[in-house]
């Protein structure tokens, strides 16, 4: 028998695992109070827990019969049913209702129906089908799925491994950029690379565009996908040019205001474009015109599926189509090696089997990666043997079949139930976007798709499940950290494609928008897409009352658009963060802004336990009225877990959250006033950010201290300073969290204007040090307001691996504290004076471990820093600004040393010049190149002028002058 407690639910087995351990949950009240079926709950918990395994067991076939196809949809509908009343029954009961006779006499004859039904249909579908009913032969099927798993199972290391920046297309970009796109023609010339999906063409565009890209005055990368909102990729390029615009400023233009705001920028300068994945004609006839050719050698990389859209992009004879074949049989065993067995190599045992499953991916590079992430952990002959065996009777060596799609289903089939269902949520979100992981997390967080089962937070083996995808390289991290977690992750659209095909077959998820028609009649989780749903009438009609989960993204297409999002009573997952607020009207010589209708009820959702506010908003209201109407209902949502009000437009936090015992997570916009009760959310992990005024009593202050379960709090100063018994009491408070299970901390101070108000008092850095405080910190950040120096007990923080920090001034002796601590991996020192000494990293100041540096300062002043040689010995990226001001300092003294960093990947400068300084940022970007042209690792290399103002001891201004931006790249590495 399964173990109850590790079942979860899954795509494959619906709501039944979830079911089986809600059952198992009932309290003996509970159960009393459903004394019509109490006698019977063993007994459905025990048929459930076998009908989920079976369940599971057949989910492993890729291709079943369309009998058996029905009775595990008709099973899993069904789990969800009963699951949606059981809920409903633990709803009332948790407010001390009698659900069947207080206020409902017939609602536990409908949990009881609805029960019987499931055992009767449980007891008929079987012989209907031809399935067997011996329950030992079920449980056969389970162990010997279970034996199979076991087989097949890989490890599961949770590292991110290699992404997909590897593929071997050297001469084809040397070829590229030399002969085509680096010649020195003056027109502007088009060079398309065409192939099908998953052939390595974006990483061939992004190679040749970081190899030639230092050779243009502005430069941008824009991706375009199936369904482009070609308003967004006119924005991204116009950003992309560090034009200076803003992009709230952009969202007000309309497409043809881009297109000459475009025009205007690119007039006389020398642009380098690259447009990846572009479908049709018409995307291209819009993107060409507005990069027009201005005689200055421009040049655009298109990437395309079509041959007949890369022969558009090209009309000219100095236009390129590069048709993009098949990895060749070396560079594809290499690849599959380095990504299958890193640096080890293939084992010689493995080589014979290998090469034949290498064969069958047909020299895609997206096949091998998938196959290999398939492969990382498989260690013997018989393994790998049974993963070809599986894949030969997929994809027959001479057949038609679409060979990728096969070796994604066989990927797919080879995950655990928990990683599929994971997997498939990705479908919810649009091509091409860009999913933080923090977000993911959360939402399958709430969907119930994680359960602690070994003494890990539920956010932990969230992150775990991420980070195996990741491995599986069925997902693409994005911004990786100085931890090597990725923050963000993308899903190449070939496997898009493969994820919501699975989710339509399992009616996982449904979509409004996308060209794929209306939902099925009972929707599980909706999708809607604003840029393809023209018509809110599109949902009338349509029974919500079975959603779990709804996400909203895009812009309305017209004005007076409503959409009614009434009757979402089983809803649990409600986000809306990508959904824009507003259509604007521009056609008669005027902007109007009509702001979509969304009617939504929060008291009709009591089941939702993740909740992101933003835009939920009716054109008829006020947001801030409407923020408050929402709120107003917001204390019966008893289960809540995420609240995300970082956009809503409220001023107090209304009493009513701290009634959500259940909140772990707090999201509030700035400015927010907090009221007496904090304290009583004892299950909050994570607060971010709360204002602090100085009119709080000491009281609320206090209150802080009994939210022992926070991991990270976010705090805000409001202005000007607060009182000096204020201060003390939150510092004792922030004491008291760090002794529990604090592990993140952040403060801010801002005066009345927003404007960080100047240094922390002395009092707080003297409360901070008193009784070893803050010894649980992982991360601390100390921003917009600043210490007058690094404080003596900064060096005690032993468990700390990053640090943000803004100091007046900085002395060797700061800089030695600093270096004493053991586990530092990232550090990030704003200082804002001038140092009086030069400032000297050497391998006795420490920083052993420190991976990530980032120093630069917010006055006049520049710095003044060693590196010698042994010094930081990890240090993977540096960021400086290098401040101009001195026109006595000559290049080489500002930043030495620069080339004993002898494992920089990353360097990032910037070189912040005053507008009567020109030659200066010159002489300063040669001596940079020339230090990190002799590292060892040869590190991209990314510099950027900018001209400022000094507005007298005060911030400079960079939005005044002229700004120019220049980047370097002098890697050998290969990029995407």
């Amino acid at each position: 028998m399964v173990d109850p407690s590790k079942i979860i639910e899954t795509a494959a087995g619906g709501c039944l695992g979830a079911l089986v351990r809600k059952l198992g949950s009932l309290t003996l009240s509970e159960i009393s109070q459903l004394s019509a079926i109490s006698g019977n709950i063993d007994w459905l918990k025990e048929e459930l827990q076998i009908l989920h395994a079976v369940l599971l067991d057949l989910s492993n076939e890729e291709n079943p019969s369309h009998q058996m196809k029905l009775w595990k949809n008709k099973i899993r509908e069904l789990s969800y049913d009963i699951d949606d009343a059981i809920s409903g029954f633990l709803l009332a009961s948790s407010k001390g209702q009698d659900p069947g006779l207080q206020h409902d006499p017939g609602f536990v004859d409908r949990i009881m129906a609805t029960i019987r039904s499931c055992a009767d249909r449980i007891e008929r579908l079987p012989s209907d089908f031809g399935i067997t009913r011996e329950i030992k032969k079920l449980k056969d099927r389970v162990s010997a799925a279970e034996d199979r798993h076991k087989r097949l199972k890989t490890g599961t290391n949770s590292d991110a491994g290699p992404s997909y920046d590897a593929i071997p297309i050297r001469d084809v970009a040397q070829y590229l950029s030399l002969q085509g796109l680096g010649s020195l023609v003056n027109q502007r010339m088009v060079v398309a690379i065409v192939g099908f999906g998953g052939l390595g063409k974006t990483t061939l565009a992004k190679q040749v565009f970081d190899k030639i890209a230092v050779n243009f005055s502005c430069t941008a990368f824009v991706p375009v996908s199936r369904n482009p909102d070609i308003n967004k990729v006119l924005r991204d390029i116009i950003l992309d040019f560090n034009s200076g615009e803003s992009s709230e400023a952009l969202r007000q233009l309309d497409q043809r205001q881009l297109i000459n705001k475009l025009r205007k920028y690119i007039e006389g300068k020398r642009y380098l474009v690259a447009v990846d994945d572009i479908w049709s004609k018409d995307a291209w006839i819009i993107l060409g015109s507005a990069l027009f050719s201005n005689n200055h050698g421009s040049r655009i990389i298109v990437t395309t599926r079509k041959n007949d859209v890369a022969e558009e992009c090209c009309p000219s004879s100095i236009d390129h189509v590069y048709k993009m074949d098949p990895l060749d049989k070396n560079d594809s065993e290499n690849l599959f090696v380095e990504k299958a067995f890193g640096r080890k190599g293939c084992p010689p045992n493995l080589r014979g089997v290998c090469g034949k499953i290498l064969k069958r991916c047909a020299g895609s590079p997206l096949a091998i990666i998938t196959l290999s992430g398939l492969l990382r952990n498989k260690v013997t002959v018989s393994q790998c043997e049974e993963v070809l065996y599986s894949l030969s009777n997929a994809v027959p060596e001479d057949s038609d079949v679409d060979a990728m799609r096969k070796i994604l289903s066989f990927s797919y089939f080879d995950l655990p139930h928990h990683l599929r269902t994971c997997l498939l949520y990705f479908s919810m979100f649009p091509e091409d976007m860009v999913i933080k992981r923090k977000r993911l997390v959360n939402m399958w967080i709430a969907e119930g798709f994680v359960h602690c089962s070994d003494g890990r937070s539920k956010s932990e083996i969230a992150g775990h499940y991420f980070d195996q995808l990741i491995s599986r390289n069925l997902i693409q991290p994005v911004n990786i950290q100085y931890d090597v977690q990725a923050r963000a992750c993308r899903v190449h659209d070939t496997i898009l494609d493969f994820i919501v095909s699975k989710s339509l077959e399992e009616n996982f998820v449904s979509f409004l928008g996308y060209q794929l028609g209306r939902p099925d009649d009972k929707v599980r989780r909706l999708s809607i897409h604003y840029k393809e749903f023209r018509d809110g009438a599109g949902l009338s009609g349509q029974d919500l009352s079975h959603v779990r989960s709804l996400c909203i993204f895009g812009e309305p297409l017209r004005k007076h658009f409503s959409v009614s999002l009434r009757g979402l009573t089983n809803l649990r997952v409600l986000d809306a963060r990508d959904g824009s607020p507003y259509y604007t009207d521009r056609s008669n010589g005027f902007d109007v802004s009509w702001f979509p209708h969304i009617d939504f009820d929060v008291s009709e959702s009591p089941h939702l336990k993740y909740l992101d506010m933003y835009e939920l908003m009716p054109m008829e209201m006020s947001r801030e009225f409407y923020t408050r109407e929402v709120l107003t209902g917001i204390a019966n949502l008893q289960y809540l877990e995420t609240l995300d009000l970082r956009t809503a437009y409220v001023k107090e936090l209304p009493p009513d959250i701290y009634k959500l015992q259940q909140l772990v997570r707090l999201f509030i916009c700035p400015r927010v006033r907090l009221a007496a009760g904090i304290g009583r959310m004892e299950a909050l992990e994570e607060l971010k950010m709360i204002s602090i005024y100085s009119f709080y009593s000491l009281e609320l202050l206090q209150e802080l201290a009994q939210l022992t379960k926070l991991r990270s709090i976010h705090i805000r100063i409001e202005d000007g300073q607060i009182g000096l018994e204020q201060e003390l009491v939150l510092i004792s408070s922030i004491n008291k969290l760090s002794m529990c299970n604090l592990h993140s901390l952040k403060i801010d101070a801002f005066d009345k204007r927003g404007v960080d108000y100047g240094t922390y008092p002395l009092a707080m850095s003297e409360a901070l040090s008193s009784q070893h405080p803050l010894q649980s910190l992982r991360k601390f950040k100390m921003r917009h307001g600043h210490l007058t120096k690094i404080p003596d007990w900064m060096g005690s923080l032993n468990h700390l691996e990053k640090l943000v920090l803004e100091v007046r001034e900085m002395e060797q002796k700061d800089l030695d504290i600093l270096g004493k601590l053991p586990g530092l991996l990232y550090l990030s020192l704003a200082v804002i004076e001038c140092p009086k000494e030069m400032l000297t990293f050497r391998e006795s100041t420490g920083f052993h471990c420190l991976k990530y540096l980032a120093v630069g300062n917010f006055r006049n002043g520049a710095e003044m820093l060693e590196f010698q040689a042994g010094s930081m010995p990890r240090l993977e990226h540096l960021e400086l600004d290098i401040h101009t001001s001195d026109s006595t300092t000559l290049c080489g003294c500002y930043v030495s040393g620069i080339e004993h960093l002898n494992m920089l990947t990353t360097v990032r400068v910037r070189i912040l010049e005053e507008l009567n300084q020109d030659g200066v940022a010159t002489d300063v970007e040669s001596a940079i190149t020339s230090a990190v042209d002799k590292l060892p690792n040869n590190p991209t290399l990314s510099i950027e002028v900018c001209s400022v103002v000094l507005q007298h001891d005060k911030a400079y201004n960079m939005r005044v002058g002229r700004r120019r931006s220049r980047r370097f790249s002098i890697s050998k590495r290969r990029h995407i």
